[in-house]
């Protein structure tokens, strides 16, 4: 079976044609796939159990993966497709992932502004998102589906708004029967604390009016998580779904207190280096591994490329350390992302970077055209061709993906070799 699907391209749209993906693009319909061990030996459906995500078998999922960001970032980092029909990059992310990394999770973001530019929908959008739902399914990997909106009006409203409850509404009864499907409410919940940390988790939780002058100036009324939460559930989806943290995703400190009520529901924490502040084992058990022992944590979107505030030129000898650490307490780890010049060397996507012989990770600005997304509010994004960069953390990566996900890759056909 040939589908011809639409990738947008700066404007531009360009087929591309996904064999054997069986994709229904309708509305209201699963994406078809049959319950699924993922790599990491956990079989859906999956739930909630305490501190952890289990399977249907009773095993722990860890997830170990990339972020997808195409559907979002059309023109960033090479996500144009080289020639017209050529291959979408993000399938051939997701492939290499499963074949070639031992990833077991790809988290998929998607702007509902895209999704929503035609009415009801952009069918030929959701076919875009079906197809790397589908293939990640088909490889026994979790496709975990992000609402991303930094892109859009100013980097996005930081925290989500009511066009938050129809993308999920949606979304929720798009992909409800298919249980390898996790639910990530919104990417990086930036809203500053203008009246102190219980007002701003309250707003997390809850929702409400916020009219400050700044900076920034906010003057937005938000959605809460658990009405995002309640929304899903209504729409008869029982997938598991994933709270980011306060302050872009690194704040999960007042979970105890502002947990979100309802089953099936973990939370979102990036375990970056960040300088200063996420760079110590004192600091790693203080900001999520202590709290890991009793709320269900999955680690998502680690990033230390030169430029990122998460690059620590200390990072050859910090991010053993932290991988070894996050594997005691059995967690993983989902990175941004397979991109050339800092997961990998150039467009090579089975050619990991290295620390191998660099006592420091270079921590300078990237050069013209690298404007990295999260970085450099407001600069350029668009597709160039990646410096063929060597030194950065791949190698890492894949020994950490490969020791604790699962023992061999599989084929692009599902299938372990």
């Amino acid at each position: 079976m040939v589908n011809r699907l639409r990738i947008r391209a700066g404007g531009v749209v360009l087929a591309v044609s996904i064999v054997g993906l069986g994709l229904s693009g309708c509305a209201g319909s699963a994406a078809g796939a049959p319950p699924t061990p993922s790599a990491s030996g956990a079989s859906a459906p999956f739930h909630v159990a305490g501190n952890k995500v289990v399977g249907a078998n009773g095993q722990q999922f860890v997830e170990y993966g990339f972020v997808t960001y195409c559907l979002v970032h059309p023109s960033l980092d090479g996500c144009t497709p080289a020639t017209l029909g050529g291959p979408s990059p993000d399938l051939d992310r997701i492939r290499a992932a499963a074949t070639f990394w031992h990833a077991n999770a790809d988290r998929i973001q998607v702007a509902q502004e895209y999704l929503f530019d035609k009415a009801p929908y952009d069918s030929a959008y959701l076919a875009e998102l079906d197809a790397q739902v589908h293939l990640a399914d088909s490889l026994g990997m979790v496709p975990i589906v992000t609402l991303q909106e930094e892109p859009f009006k100013d980097q996005g409203p930081p925290l989500p708004t009511e066009s938050a409850v129809r993308f999920w509404t949606f979304v929720a009864d798009h992909y409800k029967n298919d249980p390898m499907v996790m639910f990530d409410l919104y990417n990086e919940p930036h809203l500053k604390a203008f009246h102190g940390t219980d007002w701003l988790w309250n707003i997390w939780r809850n929702g409400g009016t916020v009219d400050e002058a700044g900076p920034p100036a906010v003057h937005q009324t938000f959605v809460g998580d658990q009405a995002l939460v309640d929304d899903i559930r209504a729409a008869g989806a029982a997938n598991v779904i994933v709270a980011e943290g306060n302050q872009t995703d690194h704040d999960l400190s007042e979970i105890p207190k502002y947990a979100l009520s309802g089953s099936n529901v973990a939370y979102g924490m990036e375990p970056g280096l960040r300088p200063g502040s996420d760079d110590t084992p004192a600091r790693w058990a203080a900001n999520w591994g202590t709290l890991s022992d009793s709320v269900p944590i999955m680690m998502e979107a680690w990033k230390g490329w030169p430029g990122a505030k998460d690059c620590n030129p200390n990072a050859p000898t910090l991010l053993p350390q932290e991988m070894d650490y996050l594997a005691s307490k059995h967690l993983g780890m989902l990175v941004w992302s397979l991109q050339g010049g800092d997961i990998v060397v150039g467009s090579n996507l089975e050619q990991p970077t290295s620390y191998s012989g660099a006592a420091t990770q270079p921590c300078t600005n990237p050069p013209p055209g690298q404007a990295r997304h999260g970085d450099h509010p407001g600069g350029a994004q668009h597709a160039t061709t990646p410096p063929p960069k060597t030194v950065g953390p791949g190698e890492l990566i894949l020994r950490f993906f490969t020791t604790n996900s699962h023992p061999t890759p599989v084929t692009s056909a599902g299938e372990h070799r």
